[in-house]
């Protein structure tokens, strides 16, 4: 049931690591102020000539993250900043949002010098009919330097500036076969040749602007926006509004009108200082719900919760054992896409993993695909479901691969809210492989494909 703030400090012990609301008037008289209980949308602007499909992707991601008031302005082309942010001015003022901070984005591009690299030479023979096929290939490549600047209107000042320099590639190759005559394999040569040094001759907005402005759009729509959410200035960040003892649940004013979404994670500070971490778990129109991961302080009404941006993607690097008709090892990567977000259901996560197994006889390679569901107390996390997949093992003589199924079941304890250490234990069941059909002659195993436990250990890294 949720405190109102008219409650005196609710204590809870016991090993739950519970935490309290207070009053904020109960707070020390040198306390900060509370933070306040609803977000205020800035006003923000991007930088737009006609056509221009980069401001376009960065209008389009920023308005996805349902956090602005966005004010078109169209500018013409060579119309500086100066005339940009009078304009945003008068267009907040007459939308009547003029004490509202705003904000300007301009996007910026170059590209560099245009160069060739060496002729690569790549051979495959096939095994049935013993005919080579040759491939040469090379490539045309051209720095693009990108850069997002922000700006506060108010007082004209650039605040932020976020560069990305990928390089963009035009690929070019050639191919011949051991049946393909010297004449035409040296025509194809030339053409190949003269095509490059034709190309490298180009402007480089003429050969690379299609792919230039394809891959800025692409970065505008994610790298900027993500970028974006982690400025100060944007960071959603209201104050705590109660807690409910009972469900061990934070209440605050951030709700799907924000585009806050379940698993969304969170950081909590009291006078400025980091004391809690916590997920969402039920998001209102208005307000959202969320579990205590940890919580190293007694909370109070009041206390600023901060968004801390994180796609939840969890990588592990774990060792350990299983069971090939005998004590195996194995070392894996395995990691968890959470897709709770999509289907509104928390801590629902796809699951991948990719190992390497031997049993000191056979080695090979596992790959596996499933689903886990997550259920936290605290620090701590369960994560349980099945997989399934194929196993391939490596012989004297042959190759096997035997497809089969797996249940899975993980213990995290979260070190920080990025860092967890997890330990797994599940059982593999894979359809036999026989040793002896593998060259292994003086095997006396009947099957070494991965049947039994399987345990390991490491640590997960949370982006």
């Amino acid at each position: 049931m949720r405190r109102s703030t008219s409650l005196a400090l609710a204590v809870i012990t016991g090993a739950a690591m519970a935490v309290a609301i207070a009053p904020a008037a109960s707070a020390a008289p040198t306390a900060a102020q509370p933070a306040p209980a609803t977000y205020t949308k800035k006003v923000v602007a991007v930088y737009q000539t006609p056509n221009d499909p980069t401001a376009m992707a960065l209008r389009s991601g920023l308005a996805g993250l349902g956090r602005f008031h966005l004010i078109d302005v169209q500018m013409n082309q060579g119309d500086g900043m100066p005339a940009f942010l009078s304009q945003v001015r008068s267009a907040s003022q007459a939308a009547g949002l003029g004490q509202t901070p705003a904000y300007a984005f301009k996007t910026r591009y170059s590209l560099g010098r245009v160069r060739a690299t060496e002729p690569k030479t790549n051979r495959e023979i096939d095994k049935k009919t013993g005919k080579i096929e040759t491939t040469v290939s090379a490539a045309l490549k051209c720095p693009l330097l990108f850069q997002v600047e922000v700006y506060e209107v108010a007082s004209g000042n650039l605040i932020r500036r976020f560069d990305y320099s990928p390089e963009l590639e035009q690929g070019y190759a050639y191919r011949y076969s051991n049946e393909t005559t010297e004449d035409a394999i040296r025509l194809r040569s030339i053409e190949f040749t003269e095509r490059m040094a034709h190309d490298i001759r180009m402007p480089p907005e003429d050969l690379f602007g299609r792919r230039a402005f394809d891959e800025m759009a692409s970065l505008a729509r994610g790298s900027v926006v993500s970028a974006v959410r982690g400025m100060q200035e944007f960071q959603l960040a209201v104050g705590v509004t109660g807690w409910d003892a009972r469900t061990d649940r934070v209440f605050f004013g951030l709700g799907k009108d924000l585009k806050v979404r379940v698993d969304d994670s969170f950081k909590i500070f009291q006078d400025g200082r980091e004391i809690g971490f916590v997920k969402v778990r039920q998001v209102g129109a208005d307000s959202s719900q969320a579990q205590p991961v940890f919580m190293d302080a007694v909370l109070r009404v009041g206390d600023k919760v901060v968004e801390y941006p994180k796609t939840n993607w969890w990588n592990s690097l774990k060792g350990g054992m299983l069971w090939m008709g005998g004590p195996a090892a194995i070392v894996s990567y395995e990691g968890d896409l959470d897709v709770g977000t999509i289907f509104d259901v928390p801590e629902l996560y796809l699951n991948y993993n990719l190992a390497g197994i031997s049993n000191f006889q056979a080695g090979g390679s596992m790959m596996e695909l499933g689903v886990a569901k997550k259920f936290y107390w605290r620090r701590w996390a369960l994560a349980v479901g099945p997989r399934a997949g194929f196993v391939g093992l490596t012989g004297s003589t042959n190759n096997a691969i035997a497809p089969g199924v797996s249940l899975a079941s993980t213990l995290n304890c979260h070190l920080t809210a990025d860092l967890v250490w997890s330990t797994s234990l599940g059982f593999s069941a894979y359809t036999p492989i026989d040793p002896t059909k593998m060259g292994f002659a003086g095997a006396t195993k009947r099957n070494i494909s991965p049947l039994g436990p399987v345990a390991q250990t490491g640590l997960t890294f949370i982006f």
